[in-house]
């Protein structure tokens, strides 16, 4: 446990003023899940994604989901429930 909690965030890459749609950040999240040495922390991530849902039908601006998914995965080790 105390590996994971040491083990930096995994990184999204910021979107080129030319990218459309979530495809590129869904796909780097599924990469950090896989490959990521933060394995707590991105299933953490996504099990917070779970509870507060992102449409792509709502939000399909790139920039703002990958604002979202590292808000998301750097808080993930930090919030606690009372």
């Amino acid at each position: 446990m105390q590996d994971q909690f040491a083990q930096p965030a995994s990184q999204y890459p910021t979107p080129a003023p030319t990218d459309q749609g979530l495809g590129k950040v869904q796909q780097q999240f599924f990469f950090n899940a896989v490959n990521g040495n933060d394995q707590l922390r991105q299933r953490m991530a996504f099990a917070l994604n779970e509870i507060w849902v992102v449409g792509e039908n709502k939000v399909s601006d790139p920039t703002g989901y990958t604002n979202y998914m590292v808000a998301l995965t750097a808080a993930a080790l930090t919030i606690t429930i009372t």
